[in-house]
C-alpha cells in the first residue's frame, strides 16, 4: 500500500518490511498474514482508485468579501483543492459531520471575531501572549511545516507506547 501511494520511496518501504519480516518465523502463518495483508491493500486501492484524490480542484479565489483569498507574502495559490469534493473514505457524505457555517458578514457576531482576530493575529500585537505566539506559529501548517495530517501524526506517535 505504502509503495503504491509513495512510489519513490519503494527502496526503503522494501527494506524496512524486509527488517519486520526477518524477525518473524517464517511458515504457513506469516505467509497466510502476508497474502491478507496484500489483498486487503490491493482491495482498498481499487475501491479509492476513484475517489477524487488526484482529480483537479476548482479555485475559488476572490476578492470578494468573506471569501478564500491568497495571504501574503507569498499570495500561493490554494492546496488540494479536490479534497472538498472527495468521496470519502468511511463517512456516508462529505457534510456528514460539517458544523454551522461563519456567522453573516453584517453580524454582530462576525464584527466581533473579526476583532478578536485583528487584535490576537496582529503581526505586533500587544495583547497576545507569548504561549499564544508560540502555539500559532507550531499550528501555522505553512508549507514546508507538517501540515494538519502531520500534526495529528505525531501527536498520536507521542502518545502511543513503543513496542
Amino acid at each position: 500500500m505504502l509503495t503504491h501511494r509513495f512510489p519513490d520511496n519503494s527502496t526503503a518501504l522494501d527494506a524496512t518490511l524486509a527488517a519486520a519480516l526477518a524477525i518473524e518465523p517464517a511458515g504457513p502463518a506469516r505467509e497466510r498474514a502476508l497474502a491478507f495483508g496484500k489483498a486487503i491493500s490491493e482491495a482498498l486501492i481499487m475501491r479509492r482508485e476513484e475517489d477524487g484524490a488526484n482529480k483537479a480542484g476548482e479555485s475559488r479565489a476572490s476578492t470578494a468579501s468573506g471569501q478564500w483569498r491568497p495571504t501574503p507574502r507569498d499570495l500561493l495559490p490554494a492546496l488540494d483543492l479536490q479534497w472538498a469534493t472527495l468521496v470519502p473514505f468511511v463517512l456516508t457524505t462529505p457534510q456528514q459531520f460539517r458544523p454551522a457555517g461563519p456567522p453573516a458578514l453584517s453580524s454582530a457576531a462576525y464584527r466581533q471575531a473579526r476583532a478578536t482576530v485583528a487584535t490576537l493575529g496582529g503581526a505586533h500585537s500587544t495583547v497576545r501572549t507569548a504561549e499564544q505566539t508560540e502555539i500559532a506559529h507550531y499550528w501555522s501548517d505553512a508549507i514546508g511545516t507538517y501540515a494538519p495530517a502531520g500534526h495529528w501524526n505525531a501527536i498520536a506517535a507521542s502518545i502511543v507506547a513503543p513496542m
